[in-house]
């Protein structure tokens, strides 16, 4: 828990009062609310229970990611890394990925389903029928301003919770609560960043078979070098600021040159 980013917990918290709310005006509609309109809210809810166990998934794997490149990081540097261990650091971050982008897949679901819910409501209220408003707030008058009150309520925290999803990122836990400043760390976690995202590239332009490679090609070697050059974020710079010359550029790792990684970009 205290290595959660606080927008998780805030994010967590709200899919939790999404379900509880859901269900409740899913159990609270007037049966003669049309089937479809009635069991949307119920939809939400269940679509909340994914997303929040696609990000209990997606923390298990990243703490167990961020915990095999510390590890291995720090025990004896870059010197140390083995085929085994490469291997296995491959394996834990694509675990990872998988979960981040499943937690993807339910946003989008989330977000339409946001739009769905707001036309169903937006066309219940303002029809001319009065069953309309009896569908959602019942027949008693006495009841009908704090159904207003949780029915508004769902309607901000279904918004609240789709809008924010999309700009605060995939990440459940906080990175650096596990590299904290050793650099080492920071390498090795940009260089499966870069060699993952470097090969989905070359394998969207036609070289599949760079996705199945294991051994140390030159796909490995320019992503050892970029990671090398974001070791800055041990520092805790932010990429903003190195752009913005707040510091000096980083070192490059003496396992690789600059003119080898780029005759190997040429080859």
């Amino acid at each position: 828990m205290r290595n959660m980013r606080c927008v998780s917990m805030l994010l967590g918290l709200s899919n939790v009062g999404l379900v509880l709310i859901g269900g409740f005006l899913m159990l609270s509609a007037s049966p003669s609310c049309p089937a479809g309109d009635n069991y949307s809210f119920g939809l939400v809810s269940v679509i909340a229970c994914i997303r929040i166990g696609c990000m209990a998934a997606a923390a298990k794997a990243q703490h167990s990611t961020a915990i095999t490149i510390a590890g291995h990081s720090m025990e004896g540097g870059t010197a140390a890394i083995t085929s085994d261990s490469r291997l296995e650091r491959q394996r834990r971050y694509r675990r990872w990925l998988w979960w981040t982008r499943s937690g993807m897949i339910v946003n989008v679901m989330q977000f339409l389903m946001a739009i769905y819910v707001m036309l169903i409501i937006v066309k219940g209220f303002y029809r001319q029928e009065a069953d309309s408003m009896v569908c959602f707030l019942g027949h008693d008058m006495e009841d009908i301003e704090w159904k207003k009150f949780v029915l508004l309520s769902f309607l901000v925290l279904m918004w609240l919770v789709a809008i924010t999803q999309c700009f605060t990122g995939t990440d459940v836990l906080r990175w650096r609560s596990f590299y904290e400043t050793h650099d080492t760390a920071w390498r090795a976690h940009y260089r499966e960043v870069f060699d993952h995202g470097i090969r989905e590239a070359l394998c969207c332009l036609g070289r599949v078979k760079y996705l199945s490679v294991l051994e140390e090609d030159e796909v490995y070697s320019v992503a050892r070098l970029l990671g090398d050059l974001v070791a800055y974020r041990a520092t805790g710079t932010g990429h903003l600021e190195l752009l913005a010359g707040r510091i000096p550029p980083p070192s490059i790792s003496p396992e690789l040159s600059l003119p080898q990684s780029m005759s190997l970009c040429r080859a």
